[in-house]
Parts: C-alpha cells; sequence; structure tokens
C-alpha cells in the first residue's frame, strides 16, 4: 500500500467505503429496527466488497507510482476522488418492513463495485499513458523522449564542432548512416551509438546530482533564465527529433540543463577560503606554484651524413672495442682520436668565416661546431640587453626575416613564469642549482643546442592575472587566392570597427559582448567561451595584445581594436583577478573541493538507469 493511501486511511479511520456502509447502517438502525439482522449481514458484504476492490485497486496504483516531471508533478486524483460514490439515485420505495437498510446496503455494494471497476480501468489509463522513466533520481526524471532530445543534441554538437566531412575523414563516422550500424574504433564490438549514448547518459547523470543537489539547497532558476528556456522553445524544430518527442520534452531538457548549470555555478562560486588556507596551501606546495625568469633561445644544427665507408669503421671499431680490454688507456686514446677526427671533418666542410653570409641564402643548415660556436657566444652574454642582441646577431646570420618577423621572434625568447617541472635538467638547474640571475647554461639535445640565462630566481609571480575578452577577425580567413594581405588587413579592421558599433549600439554589457563574440569570432579556440580567455598572466599573449591587457589603466569594461600578426581584435576587459600564485592557489583547492563534493554527490544522490531502453531509442 503506498505512503499517501497509508496516510488517509489513518486519518479517516476507515476506508471512504466501509465509513458510508457504517453511516448507512445508522440510518437504517433508526427507521427499522427489526431488519438488523439482515441489514448487518447485507452492511458485512458490502464491507468485505470495498474492501476487496480497495486492495485491487491499490495494488495497481502501486505498480505506477507517481511521474513526477522536471517542471511539476504529474498527480493523480486524490484518492477520496477515486473511491467517492456517485450519489445514488433514491431507492423504489418498499412497504416491506426493514426493506428500506437491504435496499440501502444492496446499493453500496453495487456502487463500490462500479467505482472500483471505474478506478481499475483509470489508473491502468493512467498507466498506459504514463512517461516510461529511463533515467531518474529522488526528484528528477528523464524519459525516453527527453533522452533522445539529448542525444540528438551531442549528435548536432558532433556536426557543429568536427564538421561532417573532417568526422566522415578522420572518424569514418557517417552522421547520415544509422549509427548503431558503424563499429566504433575499439576491438570490443560497440559501436558509435553506444559511444555516445554512454557518454549521453553519464552527462544526464551528472546533471540529476546537481539538481538534487540543487533542490535540497533550495535553489531557484531566476526568471531571466526560466524566460531563456521559452525563448529557446521558440527556435525548437520537432522535426529534428522525431521518435514521438513534443514541446515539453524538450523543455524538461533544457530545464535540467540549466537548472543543473546554474546549481554547479551557483556552488563553484560561493567555494571561498581565508588568507590562511591559503598561504598554508602555498607553503605546502612552493614547488607547484614557484616561478623564475628566463631567457632561452636554440640552435639548430644537421649531422653530416655518414658515408658506408665511415659506417664500417665505426663498426670495426666497435667491435675491436668489445674484443679487446686489455688496455683502458689505448680505449680512451681511441675515443679521443675519433672525436678529433669528427671535428676535423666538421670544420673542414664549413669555416668560421663562413657564417659571415646569412647561410639562408646559401640553402644549408648550420654544421654542429657551427651551432657550438654560436651557443658557447650567447652563454656569454653578461645579462638580458645583451643576451637579446646576441640573439639578433645569430637571427640575421641564419634566417632572412622581415623587421616585423625578427621583433616577434625576439618577443619569445622570454619567459617570466617559467615553472618548475621534477627531474627536468633545466628545471633542477634554475631551481634547485644555485643559480643566480644573469647566470647562463648550454642545454644539447639532438640537433640543437638551447642556451639559457636566468633572469630572476624562483619566487611566487606577485603580477597580477587577468580575464579578457575578444573577438577576432584572422587575416588568414580573409586572404584571397592572390594572397594580398593588405587587403585582408583592410577588410579585417572594417570588420572590427563594424563589430564594435553594433555593441556599442546595444546593450553594452559582457553578456552582450559575449553573444557577439559566440557568433563572429574567427579564433576557434574562444568561440565557444564568449571570446573568453581567463587568468591570462603578463607576456602569454602576443605583444599588442599583451599591452593592451596590461595597460595600468585599463579597467573592467574597457573596449578597444588591436591589431596583431593574427588579425584585428576587438577587446573587452572583463576584470584584474589579482596576483597570480594566489589565483592558481584558490583554484587548486577549489578543485580539491570540487572532487570531494562530486564524491560526496555519488554518495548521496542514486541515478537509476534502464540501459535496455536508452539502447533501444533509435540511432
Amino acid at each position: 500500500m503506498s505512503e499517501k493511501k497509508k496516510k488517509n486511511k489513518d486519518a479517516n479511520g476507515e476506508s471512504p467505503a466501509v465509513e458510508l456502509s457504517k453511516k448507512a447502517d445508522a440510518a437504517a438502525d433508526a427507521a427499522a429496527e427489526t431488519a438488523e439482522k439482515a441489514a448487518d449481514a447485507a452492511a458485512e458484504t458490502a464491507e468485505k466488497a470495498a474492501d476487496a476492490v480497495t486492495e485491487a485497486a491499490e495494488t495497481v496504483k502501486e505498480e505506477g507510482e507517481n511521474y513526477t516531471g522536471i517542471l511539476g508533478d504529474y498527480q493523480e486524483p486524490a484518492e477520496d476522488e477515486i473511491g467517492e460514490d456517485p450519489k445514488p439515485k433514491d431507492p423504489p420505495k418498499e412497504k416491506k418492513k426493514g426493506g428500506k437498510k437491504v435496499l440501502v446496503a444492496t446499493g453500496i455494494v453495487a456502487s463500490v463495485a462500479l467505482v472500483g471497476c471505474l478506478s481499475w480501468i483509470g489508473i491502468r489509463a493512467m498507466q498506459k499513458n504514463k512517461p516510461v522513466p529511463v533515467l531518474s533520481s529522488d526528484n528528477f526524471t528523464v524519459t525516453k523522449e527527453q533522452l533522445v532530445c539529448y542525444y540528438q543534441d551531442t549528435l548536432n554538437m558532433f556536426r557543429e564542432y568536427y564538421g561532417e566531412d573532417m568526422l566522415l575523414s578522420y572518424y569514418q563516422l557517417d552522421l547520415s548512416k544509422p549509427l548503431k550500424e558503424q563499429a566504433y574504433p575499439t576491438d570490443d564490438g560497440t559501436t558509435w551509438f553506444d559511444n555516445i549514448i554512454e557518454d549521453t547518459i553519464a552527462t544526464i547523470t551528472q546533471q540529476m546530482r546537481f539538481a538534487e543537489a540543487g533542490k535540497a539547497a533550495g535553489y531557484d532558476l531566476s526568471e531571466e533564465d526560466k524566460q531563456l528556456i521559452e525563448d529557446k522553445l521558440k527556435e525548437v524544430d520537432l522535426s529534428t527529433y522525431g521518435q514521438g518527442v513534443t514541446l515539453e520534452d524538450v523543455r524538461e531538457e533544457l530545464y535540467l540543463q540549466a537548472y543543473s548549470a546554474g546549481y554547479y555555478n551557483a556552488y563553484i562560486d560561493g567555494l571561498t577560503f581565508t588568507d590562511d588556507e591559503i598561504e598554508a596551501y602555498y607553503s605546502a606546495n612552493t614547488s607547484t606554484y614557484n616561478t623564475c625568469g628566463l631567457m632561452g633561445f636554440s640552435i639548430n644544427y644537421e649531422e653530416p651524413e655518414s658515408s658506408a665507408e665511415d659506417e664500417a669503421s665505426e663498426t670495426e671499431a666497435e667491435t675491436a672495442a668489445a674484443e679487446e680490454e686489455t688496455s683502458a688507456a689505448e680505449g680512451e686514446s681511441s675515443a679521443a682520436e675519433g672525436e678529433s677526427s669528427a671535428e676535423d671533418a666538421s670544420s673542414s666542410e664549413s669555416s668560421e668565416d663562413d657564417l659571415d653570409t646569412p647561410i639562408a641564402e646559401e640553402d644549408q643548415a648550420l654544421t654542429k661546431a657551427e651551432a657550438q660556436a654560436l651557443a658557447n657566444e650567447l652563454k656569454n652574454c653578461k645579462d638580458p640587453a645583451a643576451f637579446e642582441s646576441k640573439v639578433r646577431e645569430i637571427l640575421k646570420k641564419t634566417e632572412h626575416l622581415s623587421d616585423e618577423e625578427m621583433e616577434y621572434r625576439i618577443s619569445t625568447i622570454s619567459n617570466d613564469e617559467y615553472g618548475y617541472t621534477e627531474g627536468a635538467e633545466l628545471s633542477e638547474w634554475a631551481f634547485n642549482g644555485g643559480a643566480k640571475p644573469n647566470d647562463t647554461k648550454i642545454i644539447e639535445s639532438t640537433g640543437a643546442f638551447y642556451v639559457y640565462m636566468l633572469t630572476s630566481e624562483p619566487g611566487r609571480s606577485e603580477d597580477n592575472v587577468i580575464d579578457v575578452r575578444h573577438i577576432l577577425f584572422s587575416t588568414d580567413q580573409h586572404t584571397g587566392d592572390d594572397g594580398d594581405t593588405d587587403a585582408a588587413l583592410a577588410e579585417c579592421r572594417k570588420l572590427a570597427a563594424d563589430c564594435l558599433a553594433e555593441w556599442e549600439a546595444g546593450e553594452k554589457t559582457e553578456d552582450s559582448f559575449a553573444e557577439l563574440a559566440s557568433a563572429k569570432t574567427e579564433d576557434t579556440g574562444s568561440q565557444s567561451t564568449g571570446g573568453l580567455y581567463s587568468n591570462v598572466y603578463r607576456g602569454q599573449m602576443v605583444p599588442t595584445f599583451n599591452d593592451w591587457c596590461f595597460d595600468p589603466s585599463r579597467k573592467s569594461g574597457d573596449t578597444g581594436i588591436v591589431e596583431t600578426s593574427y588579425g584585428v581584435h576587438v577587446m573587452y576587459f572583463v576584470k584584474d583577478n589579482g596576483p597570480k600564485w594566489k589565483v592558481s592557489v584558490s583554484n587548486a583547492l577549489k578543485s580539491q573541493a570540487y572532487e570531494k563534493w562530486i564524491a560526496d554527490l555519488e554518495a548521496t544522490y542514486t541515478v537509476n538507469v534502464d540501459t535496455e531502453a536508452a539502447h533501444s531509442i533509435d540511432g
């Protein structure tokens, strides 16, 4: 028996049919005492019949609990409505003493039986039309039709993000054909449908847990968010879903997405930490959050190709060395002679005088000896200015660069935020090797010498990081087959000016800028975030972009237009987030809190999944 039915029965004492029977008994007793035995027998019969029908109705009702929708509950008729007797017609007048009570009792039996039959039919009809939940938690459900909405939206996201041509070329996924007929690139026999539906189920499961937590916390969507859902519904084309999906199904899907995301964001934004907590975490993880300043430049070279005779000679030498272990001194001498021979061969191919002419003109690369010589010159620099000057000199000798290209290359040799990597040779030297500012180091790798100068000792970065939005109009995107980059730049300038004017003519808010960015930007890396780059540190972006962001006068809401090697950017300054180290530590603490929260949600809220039903949708 359901909890609701139990409560009603406890409050009333008896079922409605029994209560009516007792009232009939009382009325009949007053009118005809002589028919008491017959009436009692009839009443007993009526009570048994009523109980039997009620029990049957309860059994059916227990099989189909109330369907709880996301936007509201589907309410079954109240119990007193299901069991309520229709008003009986006045019974025919009887002259026989006691006949009235017999007829009343008989009417009750017939009435209860009729109502019980109607209740049974009504409950069965409700069961038949009731949406079938594929995923369910305590307060939320996702029906088969709503799952179709999620699934189709996932496919559309695939289509928009990758493009059908790329999906077909790189992943052999043809969205025009059933995914259940296309094997996923694994050996376990799964299909693309299996993979996508399981990912979809995992996403919904997480959303339902967020939603349950939100409901427990008393969270509610803002009126603005609710209106956004209604506005979105006006754009829905139900034919893209099929499979019996209604507008209400789409509304339920959108609501769950918005509600879960809203509470998630509210929870994460509400995570704050005291200065003491931040300092304590930093102190325990200094190597993770300390950075240092470095300048670095790589000088590449090509090894000369060995001749067949050289290779044979090397093989013979190796064999002889393996067989003759009697004289270590002879072995060392042989190795030294080998190194000397290699240096002689290298120097015979190219002399230092050849470096006076740019090697790029002669279409040949540096030899190892030439690269080593340049690396040593760079290593001998005494300060950052000398290091930069030497890099310019090397670039002029080895590459043909325009003035703009030269400045860009120079901008890449400095890193004020170099972080520690355990075990890396450069990190160990900079952080744990006792290096001081202006100290230099050469690290040799295959085909290159890397030269570094320490410009600042390790410590936590007090430089602030910022959030910024931008809308890029890429010169690459607007350069035609004729290769006219000037025309492309002019077009991008006009597009940027028009875009900024459009924003200024509107609401002039961060949200309106984000909407424009999502619609217009040609930077695929920030399109999905409304052009947002978070926690940008000084020197992270190309020079003109960086300079605009870190202008001392910059404040929230500032806009502008910036040109870089990528194109023309419409800029929107969001906010200054404070020192980088503090933001990084706060984010780490948030990450820890988030992981614990997710584990708690998984332990607290169970989401039931009908896997068979989920896999039965078309796909």
